[in-house]
Parts: C-alpha cells; sequence; structure tokens
C-alpha cells in the first residue's frame, strides 16, 4: 500500500487508499496537543497542579485509534473551561483521572445501539441543543434507544451495507475501517445521519422506516456510511487547511438539508455527495435494479446542485480549490 505523501495527494476528495491513515494520525497528535492546553488552562482556573493528568496525555500512542468517548469526553473539557464552570471542571477531571485504557482508545469496530456512554451522550446533547438540526418548523432533533425487538433486523441490515461498501469501494472502505469505531443505530426525529469532531469516530443513524424491504434498508445504510465516513474524511483534511473562508452568516440553498446553510454546509454536502454518487454508481453497475437507479440519479441532481453553488460563491483557498477541482472524477463523471 502506497502513502500519500504530497500535498497534491492529500488535498483531494479523491479516496486514496492509505490517505486515512496519514491523515487519521495527524488528527490524533492535533487533539493530543489541544488536551494539554486545556488542561494548562485548568490549571490556572482552579490554581492547582496537574502535572499527573497532563503526563497521561502527553503519552498517548499515536498508533492507537482514540475512542469516541476520549473526544467526547475532551469537548466536555474544553465547554468548561470556556465558561469557567469550577464545579463542571472538577467533574471532568474525576472522570479524566478515573480513565481505563479501554476507554481512551478503541481498537476494532462496534456496531451497537444507542446507550449511555459518553459519546452518546455528548452526540444526544448536542443533537438537541441550539446547533443541532431542525425541522422546518423549528422542531428540534431527538434520539432514543431503538426497540429491543428490531435491533437485531437492523444489525444484520447493517452488517450487509457494510459489505457492501467493502466490495464496491476500497478507496472508501479503507477510510470506514481508518476512522469508524463504532456505528449506533438509534430511534428519534428529525436527525438522520450524524457525526461530529465532538465525538470523533463514532457515526450515529436513525433507524430506516419499518416499511423498508431488507433491499431499502441496505441501501438506506449503504448511503448514510459512505456520508458519515466522507464527513470524517473531511474533517481530518480540515485541520490542515479551512479550505474555505465564506463568511459563516451567509447562507446558500443546500443539495441535501431543507434549511439554508452556510457555506461550510455546502462544501461537506458536496463533498459527500461526489462519494455518495461514485459508490452507488459502482454498485449499481453489477446490480440494475431500480431502487439503485433511483437512488444514483437523486444523488447525482443534488451532488450537480451543490457543485454550482461551491462555484458560484464559495471562496476556496488553494487547497480548497484542489479539494473541489477533485469531486467530479470522485463522482466518475466526465470533467468539463
Amino acid at each position: 500500500m502506497s502513502v500519500p505523501q504530497s500535498t497534491k495527494e492529500i488535498f483531494t476528495a479523491e479516496p486514496i487508499e492509505g490517505k486515512a491513515e496519514v491523515l487519521h494520525e495527524k488528527f490524533r497528535i492535533h487533539l493530543q496537543e489541544q488536551f494539554v492546553r486545556s488542561i494548562q488552562k485548568v490549571e490556572e482556573l482552579l490554581s492547582i497542579d496537574l502535572s499527573s493528568v497532563k503526563r497521561v496525555f502527553s503519552q498517548l500512542e499515536q498508533g492507537l485509534p482514540f475512542s469516541p468517548n476520549l473526544y467526547a469526553l475532551y469537548w466536555r473539557l474544553l465547554n468548561a473551561v470556556r465558561s469557567g464552570m469550577a464545579s463542571e471542571l472538577k467533574e471532568v477531571l474525576k472522570v479524566f483521572i478515573n480513565l481505563s485504557r479501554s476507554e481512551i482508545y478503541k481498537l476494532g469496530f462496534e456496531l451497537r445501539s444507542l446507550d449511555n456512554s459518553h459519546a452518546d451522550i455528548a452526540i444526544a446533547e448536542f443533537v438537541s441543543g441550539p446547533e443541532g438540526p431542525k425541522s422546518l418548523t423549528g422542531e428540534d432533533a431527538r434520539m432514543y434507544p431503538v426497540p429491543s425487538e428490531v435491533i437485531d433486523l437492523l444489525l444484520d441490515s447493517a452488517e450487509s451495507a457494510i459489505d457492501v461498501v467493502r466490495k464496491t469501494d476500497e478507496g472508501v472502505i479503507d477510510e470506514f475501517d481508518e476512522y469508524v469505531r463504532s456505528l449506533s443505530i438509534f430511534a428519534g426525529k428529525v436527525a438522520t445521519g450524524i457525526t461530529s469532531v465532538r465525538a470523533f469516530g463514532g457515526i450515529y443513524l436513525r433507524e430506516p422506516s419499518s416499511e423498508f424491504s431488507k433491499a431499502q434498508r441496505v441501501a438506506y445504510f449503504v448511503e448514510h456510511l459512505v456520508h458519515e465516513t466522507s464527513h470524517l474524511q473531511l474533517h481530518a483534511l480540515m485541520i490542515h487547511d479551512p479550505l474555505l473562508l465564506n463568511d459563516d452568516e451567509q447562507l446558500f440553498d443546500a443539495p441535501i438539508r431543507p434549511d439554508p446553510r452556510p457555506m461550510f454546509g455546502i462544501f461537506h454536502a458536496s463533498f459527500v455527495l461526489s462519494r455518495m454518487v461514485r459508490v452507488f454508481r459502482k454498485w449499481s453497475q453489477n446490480d440494475s435494479s431500480p431502487l439503485l437507479q433511483d437512488h444514483l440519479r437523486k444523488f447525482e441532481s443534488m451532488f450537480q446542485h451543490g457543485l454550482q453553488t461551491v462555484q458560484s460563491h464559495g471562496v476556496l483557498t488553494t487547497a480548497g480549490k484542489s479539494v473541489f477541482g477533485s469531486l467530479r472524477k470522485v463522482a466518475l463523471m466526465d470533467v468539463k
């Protein structure tokens, strides 16, 4: 396996095998540095010596994937530092001091239902909070555990979807295997798929309609697995360069979401749609069912919408232009 090193290879949307490993390690190093700075800030706020805690996080093993729970606790610590709440800071520190190795690192992959892990709590709070997705009527999103009587059926369909991606695209499944530590299925409303730096490495997907056939459930999970994995790839890429310079106050018609979004969201959507088009195009070459063709046409239309919006209104950095310029190639469409 060749590992990409050049700027040209890094700043592209192409799912190149080995690229995720490079970006993921740099992402972990970035988190480690932020951890140590946050602990130093806590020392200043509380006037206490936290050398032992700093030592733990300065010695994190970069060759091992961090647990989504570790990222969730970091965000909890960061929010406590920003708010200056001494009681919350002390509470988070207690959790950190008692973390086990299995809570810091997450080896392998887990397919699961929602529970009360640190990551699950962080994502549920984010989704239902002011920054979370809203319905067109302003309704907040909600997340609940899936009823026990249907979870096995959903986990089986999700397993089948992972197999489809594995057989369809080596680059995309390489990203999935590198980044994704858990896939959590939830019941709820408004939110469908969620990934966040608040619990990096975790994918959260709402259960598909109970009226779906097995084929429809698998297609649903393939769509959202590719979508959310691509978000993780872009998050890891954007610690190296912001890619775009638009003001977040500017809102534009979005290709996926029903509500207007800042250019950051439009760029993310265009990036993930290029991969959704790619995987469904390749999958439909071996399966000409109307179901896949319908999905492909829908994603192509959304993708073109996103491309046109970014082309017309995006203020891109040099690296951002490189990534954006690769999207049509990623989608296996003729470059024009």
